[in-house]
């Protein structure tokens, strides 16, 4: 990729992938199968998570100027590469329908309830195909401003609730047990995907890479902090029954948040500062999975792929949500377990070839790398 971007914004980008569906969403998936438990058995699955993000760093290091898609073919040679390849359009094709859905539960279930859904998820993806269009670099600066406006988005959450904050709520600690919490930690798996398998795609566009190991391990530490600051919140302000309750518990607790008496119900102002987020989300898994097909479909102008791939997604998009409640059951079964799956057993996978095939590659690499299309 020529295209190049700062350490700053790279290291936004992590807090954006993660944010959008994990904390109201995943959330509530997890306080369904452990209760109080949430907030544990997710940060138990975020720290588990950076390991395999640490580790596709680690082959991003390997081969600086490759994606994932390009190194793969070095490792596991054409055919194997071209599988897996097809396995991440799929992938990330799933990825945008649930990020752009986790906006659509929000608008269709807090603010325009009477707004047809197929025009919410037909506008969304049409502005995301034009910030895709744009470009990554493009993506990566708005990243950075999502970046911001999460952190005040954090800040006003918690200043907001700290009233109804309690610290009952949260006891005891792993009620439900060590293992019930690795269990449950699965579900987290749908959002940390986002970032494993992302990392993959986007490492070469970092511009300076001296110390980018670190900086993937305190972006993804940040990332995790910002994110488990929502279950631990929700829990100790709403409560693990009241959670259960709702499929986006995040608005419920917002519902809750009162800025100033001029300012009773803040939703509205929260969907403004949470939006961006969504769309960098959703922008960087349509542009990761334009990026693949193209691999796999050679074509002179990419529009003349990455527009009816779009539409393919938004008509998927619409399908998974037109019964909000089995977009839900999708999200605790089977898309995390395949999301895990594959975004541990694939980056192992090249590890483990790369270290038996590393005497035959190690030397030869930078002079394949010209060669791989």
């Amino acid at each position: 990729m020529k295209t190049k971007t700062s350490k700053l914004q790279y290291f936004s980008l992590f807090t954006n992938l993660l944010y959008g569906k994990a904390i109201g969403i995943t959330a509530g998936v997890v306080v369904r199968a452990v209760g109080a438990d949430a907030w544990t058995s997710m940060l138990i699955a975020f720290l588990i998570g950076i390991i395999f993000i640490q580790l596709m760093a680690h082959l991003g290091s390997k081969f600086p100027e490759l994606t994932m898609i390009d190194y793969s073919k070095l490792l596991l040679g054409k055919w194997v590469s071209r599988f897996f390849s097809i396995l991440l359009v799929i992938f990330f094709a799933f990825a945008y329908a649930t990020s752009a859905n986790t906006l659509t539960l929000h608008i269709k279930q807090y603010l325009l309830p009477e707004t047809p859904t197929i025009a919410i998820i037909l506008l969304y993806a049409a502005l995301v195909f034009y910030g895709t269009s744009l470009g990554i670099e493009v993506i990566t600066r708005v990243s950075f401003i999502a970046f911001v406006l999460i952190i005040l988005f954090n800040i006003i959450t918690i200043f907001g609730t700290i009233q109804d904050f309690q610290a009952m709520n949260l006891q005891p600690i792993f009620d439900k047990g060590i293992i019930e919490n690795l269990k449950a930690g699965i579900y987290s798996f749908g959002d940390l995907s986002f970032v494993i398998l992302g990392l993959g795609i986007i490492y070469p566009i970092l511009n300076k890479k001296n110390k980018a190991m670190s900086t993937t391990f305190w972006a993804s530490i940040f990332a995790t902090f910002i994110v488990i600051t929502w279950p631990f919140i929700e829990t100790a302000t709403l409560g693990a029954d009241v959670m259960k309750q709702f499929s986006v518990v995040c608005m419920q607790l917002i519902r809750g948040v009162q800025l100033t008496r001029y300012f009773p119900r803040s939703e509205l102002i929260m969907i403004n500062l949470f939006v961006w987020s969504i769309f960098v989300q959703s922008s960087l898994m349509l542009f990761c999975c334009i990026y693949t097909m193209k691999d796999i479909i050679k074509v002179k102008k990419e529009w003349h792929l990455s527009a009816p791939l779009t539409v393919l997604i938004a008509l998927l998009t619409y399908l998974m949500v037109q019964d909000h409640n089995k977009f839900v059951e999708f999200l605790a079964y089977p898309w995390p377990q395949a999301a895990a799956i594959l975004s541990i057993g694939y980056p192992s996978l090249l590890f483990i070839i790369s270290l038996i095939r590393k005497k035959k590659i190690g030397t030869n690499s930078l002079t394949k790398q010209e060669n791989v299309p």
